[in-house]
C-alpha cells in the first residue's frame, strides 16, 4: 500500500497481492481510494501502470544511456472537464485492473540498468506508486540447451614464493543447465591436487553476469557472485569429490 498527502487531498493506493510475483497475462488488481478535505480545483484523478527498462552509466566522459518501454496503460477515474474542475469533498473510491502483456521481462535491478514495473495513482501533481515484481516466463521444456548436462574443466599450476608446486585440476558436473526459480542446483566436484601443497580452503561460486547496452551503441558488462559456498581445504597430493545445493 502506498500513501500521499498533500494536506487537503490523501492518496490511499492498494494493489491486491502486492507481494505476489506476477507474470505476462496475469491481471493486476487493486484500489484507489481519495479523501478531499474541502472543494478544491482538479484536472483528472487517474491511475498508470508502467513497465520500462533503463541504463545509464558513463565512459570517458561520455554518458551511455537507453529507455525502453515495455507497456503503458492509463485509467481515469474522474475528468475536470465532466465537473467545472472542482473535486468536492469526500470519500472516494475506485477500484482498477491492468492485464499484463504476454512477452514481456523479468523485473531487475543491476549497477548500471534496472527493469522496473509500477502502478502509480495521481490526482493532478499528487501522486504515489506501488512497485510490482514480475518474471519473465520461460518453456524449459521447449529448450533443447536447458536439458544437456553440465562439464567444467580446469587445470592450473599451484604456486608458491614464485616457485611452482606442481598441477591442480578440477571438474564439476551437473545432471541439466536449465532451472526455475525456487529449484535446487545439485553440483558434483572432484578436485585433484598433484601439488606439495595443500589448499586451504575452496570456493564454489554461482556468477551473475549482465551485458547492459546503450542507444550509443556502447556496452557494458557486470559480474557479480550471487550465492557462494565454502568448503574444507584440500591436502598435498590428494583428490576429493564433492556436492553442493545450491537454490535458485
Amino acid at each position: 500500500m502506498a500513501e500521499a498527502d498533500n494536506g487537503n487531498t490523501k492518496i490511499n493506493l492498494e494493489v491486491d497481492e502486492k507481494d505476489k510475483v506476477f507474470e505476462g497475462g496475469h491481471v493486476i488488481k487493486g484500489t484507489m481510494r481519495v479523501t478531499v478535505a474541502k472543494d478544491t480545483k482538479c484536472n483528472e484523478v487517474f491511475a498508470t501502470a508502467k513497465g520500462k527498462g533503463e541504463t545509464l552509466w558513463a565512459a570517458n566522459q561520455k554518458g551511455n544511456f537507453m529507455n525502453q518501454e515495455y507497456f503503458n496503460k492509463t485509467v481515469s477515474f474522474w475528468l475536470g472537464s465532466e465537473h467545472d474542475n472542482m473535486l468536492k469533498k469526500g470519500d472516494y473510491s475506485y477500484p482498477f485492473h491492468f492485464i499484463l502483456p504476454d512477452d514481456i521481462p523479468s523485473s531487475f535491478e543491476g549497477e548500471h540498468g534496472w527493469i522496473t514495473y509500477k502502478v502509480k495513482g495521481k490526482v493532478d501533481s499528487l501522486s504515489c506508486e506501488v512497485k510490482l515484481k514480475v518474471m519473465e516466463t520461460h518453456d524449459l521444456n521447449k529448450d533443447l540447451q536447458a536439458k544437456k548436462p553440465i562439464q567444467l574443466q580446469e587445470e592450473a599450476t599451484a604456486c608458491c614464493c614464485c616457485c611452482k608446486q606442481g598441477p591442480l585440476s578440477y571438474t564439476i558436473t551437473a545432471e541439466k543447465r536449465g532451472f526455475v526459480p525456487g529449484e535446487e542446483i545439485v553440483l558434483f566436484g572432484e578436485i585433484d591436487n598433484k601439488a606439495s601443497r595443500a589448499i586451504e580452503r575452496i570456493k564454489i561460486k554461482i556468477l551473475q553476469k549482465t551485458t547492459f547496452r546503450s542507444q550509443q551503441g556502447r556496452e557494458k558488462e557486470n559480474t557479480k557472485s550471487i550465492q557462494e559456498v565454502v568448503l574444507n581445504g584440500i591436502s598435498a597430493n590428494s583428490t576429493e569429490f564433492c556436492s553442493v545445493d545450491f537454490i535458485i
